[in-house]
Order: C-alpha cells, then sequence, then structure tokens
C-alpha cells in the first residue's frame, strides 16, 4: 500500500511564534488593534461529499497584510473513530494524504510542518481520537490570501474504504491562529465539518458515444447488438468483497502510439488518468502494480509509454512470467491481466480463438488463486480486444468474472464509430461517466478525471 502517513505520539504542540493549541479545548487570544493578517473562510460548517476509498480536500483560505513583519498560522483539525483495540475502527475513519499551503495570485508554495497525534478521545473513551496541526513557523515575508489544505482519504488503516453510506464530523480544533506583529486567533462559529460518504459500489465507467455500434468480426456471435445511439457500456467496475475489479474492452488501447497517439492527434490521452482513478478506488493507496506477462501479448514492454505514465504516478510496475501463487501476488495491491492470449481452441470453420481455450490447465489452476486475492483486498484491472483479425478471448476473461460473481461478460465483437474517431473508424472516443469516483471531474488528488479514453474494444453488458 501507499504510506501516506501515520499518525503516532499523543502530545500538545508548541509553536514558534509562542501558541499553545490544544486538540480538545479551544482557546480564545484576542489581537491588538492594529492591522494584521487574519482568516477569511474555513470549511466549518461545511458538508463535503465524496465515495469510499476516494480523497477530499479540506481548505482554509487566510490573509498576510504586515509587509514589514513575517507571517505565520497554525490551525488543526480532529475527528474521533470508535475504538477497536487501541485504534480506531478501519471502516469508519479517514487517512492523512498531504497538507500544503500557497498564494492565491501565483500559487507560489509555503512550506508547512504536519503534527499528527492520536490517543483516547477525552469527550468518549470508547472513541479514538486523531489530531492533525499543520503550521507554518519559519516565517514569509509574502502578503496576500492564502490557502491551506489538508487533503484526507476516506479509507482507515491498510486502504479499507470508509463504509457507506454515513456522516461523519470532523472538527476544526481550537482557533486558526495568524501571526504577523501579533497574533489574530479566529474561532469558527461552526467548528463541525461533515463528511458525507457516498455508496457506489460498481457500475459503467466508460462508453461510447451516440455515434458507437458493435460490428462482429468472425468467431461468436454477440449476446446484444448495440445500433449507434445506444451508448453501449465499455469498461465497468465492481466490488467484490473487499476487492475489486475493472473489466474493460482497452488493451490495444494501452499500446504505444494508440492511447498517447499524436499522429493523427488524439486529443484525449487520458488512460493513464482513467487507470490511476480506477486502482486507487479499487484499492484506496494502491502502489504496487504486477503487469502480468505470461500468454498476454499486450506486455508492458509494448506498453512502455503506459507504463511509464503510471510509474509517474507514483506506481510500482512490475513484469513476470511467474505462476500466479498466492504468493506472487501478495507482493501487489493492483493485478493488470491485459488480454489473456489462452487460444488452444480455434473455431475449425473461421479459424478464429472462438474466445479462448477455457479448458487450459493452467488457467483453471490460476481462476481460484485470483479470485481469493481480489475477495481478499486486491485490485484487478482486466481487459479485452475487438475481434479484428480474431483477437478476443471473451471466454477466458469471462470465467474469471464468473469467479467473482460479475454482473457483465465480453462480447466477442468490436466497437466503431463513424464520427466521433481520431483516425480509424475503430479508433473511437469515449465518455468517462462523472457520476462516480473512477470518473469524477478532477483527477486523482479528488478521486478522477473527465478525459476520454480511446478503445478498440468489445464491451461488457448484462448477463
Amino acid at each position: 500500500m501507499r504510506t501516506e502517513s501515520s499518525i503516532r505520539g499523543f502530545s500538545s504542540i508548541l509553536l514558534a511564534f509562542a501558541l499553545v493549541l490544544s486538540m480538545a479545548v479551544s482557546i480564545t487570544f484576542t489581537a491588538t488593534p492594529v492591522a494584521a493578517g487574519g482568516t477569511i473562510s474555513t470549511p466549518g460548517g461545511t458538508t463535503i461529499t465524496c465515495y469510499p476509498g476516494t480523497t477530499f480536500t479540506l481548505q482554509f483560505k487566510l490573509f498576510w497584510n504586515e509587509p514589514a513583519y513575517l507571517g505565520y498560522f497554525s490551525l488543526g483539525i480532529y475527528w474521533d473513530s470508535p475504538k477497536t483495540d487501541s485504534t480506531g475502527t478501519a471502516n469508519e475513519n479517514f487517512t492523512f494524504v498531504s497538507a500544503s499551503a500557497y498564494f492565491e495570485d501565483n500559487l507560489q508554495a509555503i512550506s508547512v510542518n504536519t503534527t499528527f497525534s492520536e490517543g483516547v478521545s477525552p469527550d468518549n473513551p470508547a472513541n479514538w481520537r486523531y489530531s492533525i496541526v499543520v503550521d507554518h513557523t519559519i516565517g514569509d515575508g509574502g502578503d496576500d490570501n492564502f490557502f491551506v489544505d489538508i487533503v484526507l482519504r476516506a479509507s482507515g488503516a491498510g486502504g479499507v474504504p470508509h463504509i457507506a453510506p454515513d456522516n461523519h464530523t470532523i472538527v476544526i480544533s481550537g482557533t486558526v491562529d495568524v501571526a504577523e506583529q501579533s497574533i489574530v486567533s479566529y474561532s469558527p462559529p461552526d467548528p463541525n465539518i461533515t463528511i458525507q460518504v457516498l455508496p457506489w459500489t460498481g457500475g459503467v465507467i466508460v462508453r461510447g458515444k451516440d455515434g458507437a455500434y458493435n460490428l462482429n468480426g468472425g468467431g461468436i456471435l454477440p449476446y446484444v447488438n448495440y445500433p449507434a445511439g445506444s451508448n453501449m457500456p465499455i469498461a465497468v467496475a465492481q466490488r467484490v468483497d473487499t476487492g475489486a475489479f475493472l473489466a474493460g474492452g482497452l488493451s490495444s488501447s494501452c499500446r504505444n502510439a494508440r492511447w498517447n497517439d499524436t499522429v493523427p492527434n488524439n486529443p484525449y490521452k487520458g488512460l493513464d488518468d482513467l487507470l490511476d482513478a480506477a486502482f486507487q478506488w479499487m484499492v484506496p493507496g494502491a502502489d504496487n502494480v504486477l503487469w502480468y506477462a505470461k500468454y498476454v501479448y499486450n506486455t508492458s514492454s509494448l506498453c512502455t509509454n503506459l507504463r511509464d505514465a503510471l510509474i509517474a504516478l507514483g506506481y510500482d510496475v512490475d513484469s513476470s512470467t511467474d505462476n500466479l501463487t498466492p504468493a506472487l501476488l501478495a507482493n501487489y495491491d493492483i493485478l493488470m491481466l491485459v488480454q489473456w492470449q489462452i487460444e488452444n481452441d480455434k473455431d475449425p470453420t473461421e479459424n478464429y480463438p472462438a474466445g479462448g481455450d477455457t479448458d487450459n490447465a493452467e488457467l483453471l489452476a490460476w481462476i481460484p488463486t485470483i479470485e481469493t486475492w481480489v475477495r481478499g483486498g486486491g485490485g484487478l484491472a482486466i481487459m479485452e480486444g475487438g475481434d479484428l483479425g480474431g483477437r478476443n478471448y471473451c471466454r477466458v476473461s469471462n470465467m474469471i468474472l464468473d469467479a467473482l460473481d460479475s454482473d457483465w461478460w465480453f462480447q466477442h465483437d468490436q466497437v466503431y464509430d463513424n464520427v466521433d474517431n481520431w483516425g480509424a473508424l475503430w479508433e473511437t472516443t469515449m465518455d468517462v461517466i462523472t457520476d462516480n469516483p473512477i470518473g469524477l471531474p478532477t483527477k486523482r488528488s479528488q478521486g478522477g478525471t473527465t478525459s476520454a479514453c480511446t478503445a478498440q474494444a468489445p464491451w461488457s453488458t448484462h448477463r
């Protein structure tokens, strides 16, 4: 799991400019009547919505306005979680991701210190309290409005997603303090921030645009025919016990010179952001990815640009042809199966793979291993390709989806679009649905992406 921050050692915080900030008691200081910095707004009294496992931001807006003096600030938050042994309950908890400060006009960064503490809640011994103080103590000579952002994730220890639906309160502790010549302390009228965690266990995340339609290139007939205007599903996601999977007709789009093609100009190079958001939804805090290579055509070596893009987003991406054993999968948060080519069973009349060999001994041995790993908290990204040239192994992929009680199947055909394409009819652009945590309107720091992705693909459909 990605290490974001742990909270250890309950203690009070002595600030450099001689202000004691208590996490349990509000202490108000009266400023001397001179021009000084202060607080413009806080998230107190607001409701912030998010999905389990995704991030959200608590934003404070402050200001400094005395050029002759260096500026300082300090603020804190805390929340309680039902006590489990000597810690909080994971699925009713949050994880600290980052804290930052920056000026409004030029976005120049302001250095911050972050101090964590935890212990039994002084208000209720049955709860465990987590506290965070963010401050700037070395002094900054800038004079402007500035923001302080605290980013948290709706998940607890071990990446366990926050329970949903649920309302959980985070409290602004004590006062928000801004100092230049003097200290100006602000007590929010309502220090309580309501975090509303919304339920979303899965569904369609990518679909075809209005002009997209299916075309059967051979082999197995489609389960469902999708005419133009049907906005057929291209990729879906679903939670399975404590894990999850992403299934999409995206395999050939992963290759170099496809998802990031510039000639012709592909306007939507968002597949790395889409996968990133999906990985974090499946396994909050994920950072170790196994791009499996045995029986796979679209290996990481053919998809080096996408692999490098994922590495740039903070992932360790390994490739392996070792047998899929529990010991191997235990090292990873995410398993990528980018078109598993198990193809011994061909249609003798058309020489098509007919969906792949479902009697392959290794496949039959590995499916229970994959199922157990996903149900135990792993994230599976399983992809298929269109049947152009016979390259579709939907029966193999669907055996894995069946083991995971999927509501969706891959089909043995492909997507065309005469209007929304960026070169050929099968180089189609797709809509990422934005009403779920994978497709939210911003990139991963807030949970998702609006970038469309390109696909030459079959799609998943209700059985």
